[in-house]
């Protein structure tokens, strides 16, 4: 891509490839590898590219193998910055390289499993700390199973060590953390013969308690290389660390309750319907925090609620609540919609809402309806309530044939509510095994409809 910008002539362009593949049995890889001239070039050049506004160009490479019980993963990744008002220590580190290997030995002496998590990572960046991070998690748990229930204990060690550069005056360059952690995972299983419809059904109630104690150690001269809190949700109220990465491990000593009920069909076992709550009771205050943020003094979570039901053949929905019985005022933390409608005729409909206090309140409107053979539109409506603007707006074509696929689609959007629209036209023309021309409308549209897939592939 070559174009002349101002009175001189320049040369500029951009780059981009994706493979993965076999390499042989249990060994596989992956690539993503882009680059653009300069720091404009998606802005004047690409459109505002289709993805919308990029801070950082991922360049990856990805050598994976998947044993009986066992992983081993090789990662070089780095990422070209194109965003200038993005300051040198806020940019993401490069792992230079990642060396990750995971194992898990059910079935051992006693019924016990064996479990170990090693990680060693080369942090580069042009600013900031940087340095080397080996990372050990062994651990050890008894499972036991039964119809009516379970029950799983579980105990572990992290070592977590450094080698640095760029500390600050005072502080050690090659600190270190070493921290147990012991876990006990119990359930029960009722069940009953219902009705649901007029028709016979199984009906489920599932308690469940989950205890975690971990001690706590100071660990804020330690460095951020990678880790962040987790999102809030019903799955993840079951985490034995409340943070992502390896550089912090939360200090905790809470049970958390929950309760889920299920509808059955008899004969299949499929899932109608599903009713899910719970919440964390904190027996002591969480200390270890990111960055500045303070003490964490609550005695209980947010409850979290989930629904999912089959509505029909093809109609699905789900709903998700996070509520705060501690706030005075708004106590709803983030709520969302979604009822989808998915058939063997490829036709797909998503209705969407989600709103989070203080930061989003929004509706979605995305499918795609086959027009003729091997013909599909496509589309997306995404409008702020908080703010009366239309966020994302595209529709398109898809034509599709043995060996190539081709796509046409307009798209207003902004990339902030303060912005004015941006207009954008994309057209990408894809060979079947071999290459894709123009932009990636195929990974945009996967991002934007939930449920699509291209022509003829498997839903």
């Amino acid at each position: 891509d070559l174009a002349a910008t101002g009175d001189t002539p320049e040369l500029r362009g951009a780059f981009a490839h994706r493979g993965n593949g076999q390499l042989a049995p249990g060994w596989r890889f992956d690539l993503d590898y882009n680059w653009i001239s300069d720091d404009r070039y998606l802005e004047e050049l690409g459109g505002g590219g289709v993805e919308g506004r990029q801070r950082h160009l991922e360049r990856r490479g990805d050598l994976v193998y998947a044993g009986a019980g066992w992983g081993l993963l090789g990662r070089v990744q780095g990422f070209q910055t194109i965003d200038p008002a993005l300051a040198p220590g806020a940019r993401p580190y490069a792992r230079l390289p990642q060396l990750l290997a995971e194992l898990n030995r059910p079935n051992q002496a006693f019924g016990l499993t064996y479990h170990l998590r090693g990680e060693y990572v080369h942090f580069e960046r042009a600013s900031g700390v940087t340095g080397e991070r080996l990372d050990l998690q062994p651990a050890i748990s008894l499972p036991l199973r039964r119809s009516w229930g379970f029950l799983t204990p579980k105990l572990s060690a992290r070592y977590t060590g450094y080698q640095l550069e760029g500390q600050p005056a005072g502080w050690a360059d090659d600190p270190s953390r070493r921290l147990p952690s012991f876990s006990l995972d119990g359930g029960l299983f009722f069940d009953r013969d219902a009705e649901w419809f007029g028709g016979p059904v199984r009906q489920t109630l599932e308690p469940r308690l989950f205890y975690l104690y971990t001690p706590y150690e100071r660990q804020d001269r330690l460095p951020l290389f990678d880790s962040a809190a987790f999102d809030f949700s019903f799955a993840n109220l079951f985490r034995d660390n409340r943070f992502a990465g390896s550089d912090r491990v939360g200090d905790a000593n809470q049970l958390t309750t929950a309760l889920t009920s299920r509808t059955l069909a008899p004969d299949t076992g499929e899932e109608l319907f599903r009713a899910s709550l719970g919440q964390i009771l904190y027996f002591r205050d969480r200390a270890v925090q990111l960055g500045d943020q303070p003490l964490a003094d609550s005695q209980s979570s947010a409850l979290v609620g989930e629904l999912a039901a089959r509505l029909g053949q093809h109609w699905n929905a789900r709903a998700g609540l996070q509520w705060d019985p501690h706030a005075e005022g708004q106590a709803t933390e983030s709520s969302s919609l979604l009822l989808q409608y998915h058939d063997d005729r490829e036709r797909l409909l998503n209705l969407g809402y989600r709103y989070q206090q203080g930061l989003l309140e929004q509706t979605d409107l995305s499918g795609r309806l086959p027009l003729g053979k091997r013909i599909y539109a496509v589309g997306r409506w995404s409008y702020s309530l908080a703010d009366t603007q239309t966020l994302d707006l595209f529709g398109g074509l898809e034509f599709g044939a043995c060996c190539w696929t081709a796509r046409a689609l307009a798209r207003r959007y902004v990339n902030d509510v303060a912005d004015e629209p941006s207009n954008a036209f994309y057209l990408q023309l894809e060979l079947t095994g071999l290459t894709r021309l123009g932009d990636r409308l195929d990974s945009f549209l996967e991002k934007g409809i939930l449920g699509y897939a291209g022509p003829d592939e498997p839903n």
